[in-house]
């Protein structure tokens, strides 16, 4: 009865003392019709039960006198998944975590509510240990108030979860357009990172800290958070943290007008997210991406990325961002098919309604341009009929109109990236291409050391060479080379 919205049976098994069998006791549940199974991910089985009849559990819970410990190991159980969350070091590492975390919103709301009262620093540490799942599922007014709340509580909190709570305050404040109280929880979180000298706690706070002060036309101060971002990210050596400190070079690119170097990031950032493993990472870049090369005038190129990332995002169901990636796609269409375009943003406004995800400014640029560029060639009243239409519509529907107008479009020409001979185009010897193979794979330079059997100066000795040599600034840059190139 202590769960919210179902369980699972390894969530059981957590409540449960070590000698008792959870899935002995809740086989006899389902024999006698109290608990019901229901899919759940994968093939791991979900149970859940009337509402009736979790009440009447939580009477006896209470009866029992055992409620306070059950609410402990249930709250812990769920810090320790989003501890898992938060530590992910690779893109597919991530997508798992917010997998296993998406269908337990109610279990969350309800530790989190008992441990403000109950557990101040469990509830601080598991507020903030959940950046990404607020950000992704497009919580951002709910995951605000509760790390808010877990803050200001007077507790004993770690300095590392206290700048880390600090963080994902800020990035929900930045993501609600709330700058001034974004920088304000981005400074605290980073001079609490500084003390500890915590490169990983120092990663994400730069980095978005860096758009924030973009935003007020800082330069300088941009480029110097985004060298302590990609110093944090290179000392870290994951290959999350190097895909995202890539993506946020694109962004930095971005904010300050440089579109070519921008777009020559965003891509090597799909890379190297791909290399992660992250779907939710590569849309997110292809997205970033899409939004340059429409800047560009690249209207073919930035259908195909909206595109890629919508169908990205709607894999790991972060609907808000479904609905923004669609209203890209249209923007980029606009001129193809308005009719169909005006659905589209008909579509993509029943998505996003009720999300609370607001549009950047660059976002309410897109959407803008395809609402105008539709509404004139259509006309109000058949503007209004088409977007009344996509209003209707399946996400059946959304994805055919979608796929219809691409293929609709003609690929252009791109630049060829054929093999090449690297050791004699770019004096690569054979060891330096083993290891430029290694790095598109994603792999630390102790692994490396490990596979040659080398100490670690070795081949960071390599690498340096390879740098220089390809003239690229980072492994990153070195594992997009090696995809384009046909080595990875």
């Amino acid at each position: 009865g202590i769960f919210v919205g179902g369980f699972t049976l390894e969530a059981a098994q957590a409540m449960a003392s070590e000698d008792e069998d959870a899935l002995a006791g809740i086989s006899a549940l389902v024999t006698a019709s109290l608990v019901t199974p229901v899919g759940g991910i994968g093939d791991e089985p979900r149970f859940t039960m009337l509402e009736t009849i979790r009440e009447y559990a939580l009477e006896q819970l209470a009866a029992s006198g055992d409620e306070q410990p059950v609410r402990k190991s249930h709250l812990l159980h769920f810090v320790a998944l989003a501890e898992q969350l938060w530590a992910s070091t690779t893109g597919a590492e991530l997508d798992h975590w917010l997998q296993q975390l998406r269908p337990e919103t109610g279990n969350i709301r309800a530790v989190l509510s008992w441990a403000l009262e109950h557990e101040p620093v469990e509830a601080a540490r598991l507020a903030g240990a959940l950046d990404t799942f607020w950000i992704h599922l497009s919580e951002l007014s709910e995951g605000r108030e509760w790390v808010e709340r877990a803050l200001a509580v007077d507790n004993e909190l770690s300095l590392h979860n206290r700048s880390r709570a600090f963080a994902t305050a800020g990035w929900l404040a930045k993501d609600q357009g709330d700058l001034v109280q974004a920088e304000a929880y981005f400074t605290r979180a980073i001079d609490l990172a500084r003390t500890l000298s915590d490169d990983r706690l120092l990663l994400a706070p730069l980095g978005l800290l860096t758009e924030v002060v973009l935003e007020h036309g800082d330069v300088a101060r941009a480029r110097q958070l985004q060298d302590d971002m990609w110093a944090s990210a290179v000392a870290i050596d994951e290959p999350l943290a190097m895909a995202v400190a890539t993506l946020n070079h694109g962004r930095m690119a971005t904010g300050m007008g440089d579109l070519p170097q921008a777009q020559a990031y965003l891509e090597e950032a799909v890379t190297a997210h791909r290399i992660s493993g992250g779907t939710l990472g590569v849309a997110v870049a292809q997205y970033f991406l899409a939004e340059v090369l429409m800047a560009r005038g690249n209207d073919l190129g930035a259908a195909k990325q909206f595109r890629d990332a919508l169908h990205g995002y709607a894999a790991v169901t972060a609907w808000g961002r479904v609905g923004l990636a669609v209203e890209g796609f249209a923007a980029a269409v606009v001129g193809r098919n308005p009719e169909a375009v005006a659905r589209l943003l008909g579509a993509a406004a029943v998505i996003l309604k009720g999300i609370g995800l607001p549009r950047s400014r660059e976002d309410v640029a897109i959407y803008d341009r395809a609402v105008q560029r539709a509404q004139s060639e259509l006309g109000d009243d058949p503007f209004a009929a088409a977007w009344a239409a996509g209003q209707h519509l399946s996400w059946e529907d959304v994805l055919a109109e979608v796929e219809a107008l691409a293929s609709a479009m003609t690929e252009p020409a791109t630049d060829a990236h054929p093999p090449a001979d690297l050791t004699t185009s770019h004096g690569l010897t054979r060891r330096e291409l083993e290891v430029v193979r290694l790095l598109a794979e994603g792999r630390t330079s102790r692994e490396i050391a490990d596979a040659f059997s080398v100490s670690e100066r070795t081949v960071e000795g390599h690498v340096m060479h390879i740098l220089t040599k390809l003239d690229l600034p980072s492994r990153a840059a070195v594992a997009a080379f090696a995809v384009r190139h046909g080595l990875a």
